[in-house]
């Protein structure tokens, strides 16, 4: 190729200075494990997305293209070890385990219980009315004494509250 057809060196777009190798995957993948993001192993590591994809792929590893394929691959190993250590707590007697893998993985919830006491004057009981015995003309007058007390709201009606 002569210069007028050679193409433009690449321009560098990660941290400056030369590309870092990937020395130690065990410690990207301990990373994965414990679900570390892409942005936070990149920092850890002091290289862009760019250079530690390029670092995986060119480890070799059987499966694994990218950060992406990497990352699935491991982090579902950190969820079970983290759901074995679980287990293994609420087996050992941790309560605060127990209740908590019940409520999620049995659907078990807190059981809340209200109570409210409504009373009479003074504390006392309740007054009511056993309005079945009274007679219709006795409930007419009732009816007609209570809508004649209670305040006009503003459609005209009684007002119920």
């Amino acid at each position: 190729m002569d210069e007028t057809t050679a193409k433009p060196a690449r321009k560098k777009t990660g941290p400056k200075g030369p590309s870092k190798p990937l020395d130690d995957l065990e410690q990207v993948i301990e990373m994965i494990r414990i679900q570390c993001t892409r942005d936070e192993i990149c920092k850890v590591l002091s290289v862009s997305e760019e250079t530690l994809n390029r670092r995986i792929k060119e480890k070799g590893i059987e499966g694994v293209e990218n950060f992406a394929s990497l990352y699935e691959k491991h982090a579902k190993e950190g969820r079970s070890s983290l759901r074995r250590a679980q287990w293994k707590a609420a087996h050992n007697g941790n309560v605060t385990m127990q209740i908590w893998l019940g409520k999620q993985m049995l659907g078990q919830r807190d059981q809340i219980k209200q109570s409210v006491e409504i009373t009479g004057a003074d504390g006392g009981p309740i007054q009511t009315v056993d309005y079945s015995k009274l007679s219709t003309e006795a409930l007419l007058e009732l009816s007609k004494a209570m809508t004649h007390a209670a305040p006009e709201d503003h459609d005209g009606g009684p007002r119920l509250n």
